[in-house]
């Protein structure tokens, strides 16, 4: 039995200002989280916890996606108790069967960093999203060692959010708010599913290999998109990605993928009528990386590829937690630790 305890957070402004326009808003986050672990149960381990959790977001300063929204000083604050429970049973088959179910009340965009444990059971549980974003999430999922060399699994996850959103009093069903200052909070609701599967190989002492394949289906309220722009209020992506990885005694690494990525997104232009259009998106991309670490840990320099072959493609909705590019990026970096 084991317990984790801790806090944080951040108090912060956001601000926006351009030609005859500043807006500045609070940004600021704080929680508290216990989770005890329990694993004198035999197989089973069980991990209950909760955490408590205060947002205030900037909303009107990030409003909605495409909606041509003037930024407003409007922002969004909420405090949620959040419980959390996750349960792993270690079969002697050496699978291992996981469900979890748990609430979270997220900060705003890219304030996710936390020394509060990220998973639940081998569930994400922190995603970037806007801020004050409250979500119920439950899965479940199977692992298998079939040998010493061999794993897989599978695993299922939904996501119920309720996502507060900038707008307007005046806005309307075809022009939403298009050169309307934000000065209300409206919530939309969406229903995200995931499934997920791997398979790795180790290929020998120096070469691991593995594929995944992910499938996404986010199912939402209508998005505040400004006129012309269309609709929409669906989105299927999946997601296929072979790897092949070297670790060689001297400290030298490499690493070659493959993704494939197939996303349909369904657009509409009238609101009165159920006809839609589906806006398709298919293509590869290939990234390459090569790397060295330092001796005692001192830290590791990597020359990392992505988009290898320059890939254009003309759409692709990318979620936040992408880093999907339409041309060729080379990074070098060098990290250091002491």
């Amino acid at each position: 039995m084991s317990w984790i305890v801790g806090a944080g957070g951040f108090d912060g402004e956001a601000d926006f200002e351009t030609t005859g326009l500043d807006v500045s808003e609070d940004d600021s986050y704080l929680n508290g989280y216990a989770y005890l672990k329990i694993r004198d149960l035999g197989p089973v381990e069980i991990t209950a916890g909760a955490s408590v959790d205060s947002v205030t977001a900037p909303s009107g300063i990030i409003p909605p996606e495409n909606s041509a929204m003037i930024p407003g000083e409007i922002d969004f604050s909420e405090t949620k108790f959040n419980p959390k429970l996750g349960v792993s049973v270690y079969l002697p088959s050496k699978t291992t069967l996981r469900a979890a179910g748990y609430y979270r009340l997220s900060p705003s965009l890219g304030r996710i960093q936390s020394l509060e444990p990220t998973q639940i059971a081998g569930f994400n549980q922190l995603f970037d999203e806007p801020g004050g974003t409250r979500s119920l999430s439950y899965g479940i999922g199977v692992d298998q060692t079939f040998n010493a060399y061999l794993f897989g699994g599978l695993s299922a996850l939904r996501r119920d959010l309720n996502i507060p959103s900038a707008y307007c009093t005046t806005g309307n069903d075809f022009t939403a708010c298009q050169g309307q200052v934000a000065d209300v909070i409206v919530h939309q609701d969406s229903t995200n599913d995931y499934l997920s599967a791997y398979f790795n190989a180790a290929l020998g002492k120096y070469v691991a290999a593995g594929i995944e394949y992910t499938q996404e289906e986010y199912d939402f309220e209508l998005a505040f998109t400004s006129s012309p722009l269309p609709f929409k209020d669906s989105i299927d992506r999946e997601k296929l990605r072979p790897q092949v990885r070297m670790f060689l005694p001297n400290g030298f690494f490499a690493g070659a993928s493959g993704t494939r990525y197939d996303e349909h997104v369904d657009q509409f232009d009238d609101l009165a009528s159920s006809v839609r259009t589906t806006v398709d998106s298919s293509f590869w991309i290939a990234d390459l990386l090569v790397g060295y670490k330092f001796p005692k840990r001192y830290g590791s320099v990597v020359l990392q590829a992505q988009n290898l072959g320059d890939r254009e493609f003309g759409f692709y909705d990318r979620a936040v937690e992408e880093t999907v590019i339409p041309a060729r990026t080379i990074t070098l970096r060098v990290n250091f630790t002491y």
